[in-house]
Order: C-alpha cells, then structure tokens, then sequence
C-alpha cells in the first residue's frame, strides 16, 4: 500500500527516533539524532509528497521526550541534565520550565515524562523517582514518588523510569498510571493512597530481564502492552490477573534503540514497526498477526495513529556507522538509509473492523 502522504527531512548521519502528534491531529512532532525537534503541519486535503519540518527546535543535548500537550499547539520536551520545557509548536518559544533536585542539589534527568490524560500535571521518571508537576505552576514538583526506598533495597521498582502511560479517562481514574523501567520491571501505581504503595510489579520482562522502553494502557484500561530493549516480543499483561503474561506478540527488535508500537481506538488491531522495515499489524481479537502492507528500507522506529480519522503515521532510521566513516572521508552530506515520516491510509483496514 502507498503511503497517502510522504513528509522526508533528511540531514547528515542522524535518524529518526520518535513521532508524536497533537490532540487534535494538526500537527506531528519528530526526534531525531542531531538534537532537533521537528514539527510538521498536516494538510489532509493537499496531496503534498514531500516537505520539511514546517518548525525546527534545536537542542544542546539528547531529547529524551517529546508528548504534546492535550489542548493547545504545546509539546512537552526533556533532554539530558536540564529542566523539562514547554515549548509553543507554532512559534519555538519556551513557554514554561520544570525541574527537579535530587538529596544532592544535582538537576534530575528526565529519562520519561508525560502529560495525564487532564492535561493539568506533568510527571517525569528519573533514577528511582517520579516527580509530579502543576502544568499550571512552573518550577519544582508538588510531590514526589520514591520508587524504591533506598538504593540497598530490593523492593519496589528499581533502576530508570523509563516510560509512563496513563489509562483512558473513560476507563479508569486519572490517578492511576503504570511505569517501566529499565532495570526490567512493570509497575501500576495510585497516587491517591498516601503511601504511595506500588500495586504491581513483573520483575522480568517475559523471562528475557531486559529494560523496558514502552508501555501503553489497552482502550478498555483492563491490559498494559509493554516492549523491551532487544526483545522480539510485545507483552500483554491483564491486570486482574498479573501472575503471567496473557500473550505476547513477535516483532523483529534487534537493537537497544526505543521502538514504539500503538493500539488502535476500538482495541482491534495491535501496531509496531519491527527492525528489518517492515510495519506489522497484530490482530487482537484473532490474536494472529495480519499480513505486513507498509515497509521502509530501514528500522521503523515508532508509530502513531491520528485521533479521529484512519491515518498512521511512522517514522523510519537508525545510524550506519560504516556510512557515517565513508561520508566523512568523502565529505558527502546524507546518510545512507531511509530517514523519514511517512503518512499512510488505513481506511481499508479500519472498515474492515
């Protein structure tokens, strides 16, 4: 299948790492190896082939994140050893600041940080720490969340928070959101009792230990899907019964590098690019994989669906080394590869549903 659209900004050496996309689906946000948020603005009725990004942040270090904001034309961006920003997608400008300190006046580094589902708190995983801001006051945390109670401790959830995603608000509270880390743990957590109690942890990710890198609510807020670094599969956990996985999905990851995956509105079909280019479609109800229509020549990345109508968007890359030496003897200014954000029709597969 032909993608509808084809958005292609290339650069030297660098690749994309992730897509996000706004609330209402006007715009797509990209990162990529060379420190730059990329912001695109889709037109659905042009059938435009080829553009770049319509706005360009430029950061000083590695984004770790970038979540857009639920309401407005706003992303949320974290990069290495400095506050998290919010930043205006139309203009660039830094509209607000949040940081955090650890027991040594040290700035924390925010490895995951999200938006709830209100769009009125940001929290942000950190070494054994997830802190808690008011969208709607700058500056420090208003609470925090100690993963694990010291660094001797076996208990809790250890090492990086990697990732956070929060339920629908239709299918469970807005205080209840699950976590990962990359010491290789899953854990669902309640704000809302005082002590901050961890209600469940998998302590391995389908036997394999490796660190988690995505987890994603199902719609109905009953299952958590969750991938690893280098492991070639998605889990699916039901909360109910957390003893064991219910089933887990293969996908080709053969590289230490974040690969998302997404599930689409009415639970039906479970999607995640996979290292040899290819988009692979996950039948849930079936629990059989479809037939993959998309591919690129190069890691697919992640993905992400539009909110109201049947377009995917993926993003494809990865750094060659054997190119980056080749390109620097020969001072050429591209990178071998396929780096880009595509924009595809499912409307076939959606009407199938």
């Amino acid at each position: 299948m032909e993608p509808r659209q084809r958005l292609i900004d290339r650069w030297k050496y660098f690749s994309n790492l992730f897509v996000g996309k706004s609330s209402d689906g006007v715009q797509l946000l990209t990162n990529s190896g060379d420190n730059v948020l990329r912001v695109f603005n889709i037109e659905i009725e042009k059938n435009q082939k080829e553009k770049s990004g319509d706005l360009k942040v430029k950061s000083e270090f590695d984004i770790g994140e970038a979540i857009s904001y639920p309401a407005t034309c706003c992303a949320l961006m974290s990069t290495r050893d400095q506050p998290i920003k919010i930043i205006d997608t139309n203009t660039g400008i830094t509209r607000a600041k949040y940081k955090a300190f650890d027991d040594k006046e040290q700035i924390l580094t925010a490895y995951s940080a999200s938006f709830n589902r209100c769009g009125d708190k940001i929290y942000m995983g950190s070494w054994e720490r997830i802190n808690i801001f008011d969208v709607q006051t700058p500056g420090y945390p208003i609470r925090e969340i100690k993963t694990s109670p010291d660094r001797k401790s076996r208990d809790g959830q250890k090492g990086i928070i990697s990732c956070i995603d929060f339920p629908l608000l239709t299918s469970m509270s807005t205080d209840i959101f699950a976590s990962g880390s990359f010491s290789g743990s899953i854990a669902v957590w309640d704000v809302r009792k005082n002590t901050n109690e961890l209600t469940w942890k998998v302590k391995n990710h389908l036997g394999d230990g490796r660190g988690i890198t995505s987890v994603q609510f199902s719609p109905c807020g009953n299952y958590i899907f969750s991938g690893a670094r280098k492991s070639n599969y998605i889990g699916c956990w039901d909360l109910r019964n957390t003893s064991k996985p219910v089933t887990k999905y293969r996908r080709g990851c053969h590289t230490q590098q974040r690969m998302g995956f997404v599930v689409d509105h009415y639970q039906k079909y479970l999607i995640s690019g996979q290292h040899d280019g290819k988009i692979s479609f996950f039948d849930l109800c079936k629990n059989n994989l479809t037939e993959p229509s998309f591919e690129f020549e190069d890691f697919v990345g992640d993905v992400s669906l539009h909110p109201f109508i049947p377009m995917l968007a993926s993003v494809s890359g990865q750094r060659h080394f054997d190119s980056v030496l080749r390109l620097e003897e020969n001072n050429e200014g591209v990178e071998s590869g396929d780096s880009s954000l595509r924009i595809w029709d499912i409307s076939k597969l959606i009407n199938e549903i």
